[in-house]
């Protein structure tokens, strides 16, 4: 099963947080499929670019929004997308020049990324942007996990990955 496919426990209730969400998750899907199914190196290339452009992209918008708001976290919020776009800039400037590949511990490093910092940077984020009002469902799964309920740790049943397709 594809670690990057779009699961609504990931959302946080603002429509276009989450499509922007949704699009870097269908990026990463995307380049985890290709390295899984052998793509050459060009292939894989355009995908990590791609992945790069919309998460700068994306970055931008967010932090214009925590400009915005008067979010005050947002020297730590914009620290952790640098520290990710270095990370991917690098990896993408050493796969080009052939002195790295794409393997199971970068997808894992960019699966985790993406979902700690949409779990936990940006949860904060939308709490502080819908006034304290928890909303996401990241939240909804804390608070059900500190109850004692068990979670799937994919968090993906086959119905909802069949959905997000």
């Amino acid at each position: 099963m594809n670690p990057f496919t779009w699961n609504e426990r990931y959302s946080l209730g603002q429509p276009q947080t989450d499509s922007d969400h949704q699009a870097l998750f269908r990026l990463a899907e995307q380049l985890y499929d290709a390295v899984k199914n052998g793509a050459a190196q060009d292939q894989l290339d355009g995908y990590l670019a791609r992945l790069e452009s919309y998460a700068r992209f994306h970055f931008e918008d967010e932090e214009a929004l925590m400009r915005r708001i008067g979010f005050p976290e947002l020297a730590q919020h914009r620290q952790e997308h640098q520290e990710f776009l270095a990370r991917l800039s690098s990896l993408e400037s050493l796969f080009r020049s052939g002195s790295a590949h794409l393997d199971e511990a970068t997808l894992e490093f960019l699966g985790g990324w993406l979902e700690r910092h949409v779990c936990g940077t940006d949860q904060r984020l939308a709490q502080f942007n819908n006034a304290g009002e928890a909303r996401s469902s990241c939240a909804k799964e804390k608070m059900g996990a500190k109850r004692g309920v068990l979670h799937h740790p994919s968090g993906i049943s086959e119905q909802e990955h069949s959905v997000t397709k």
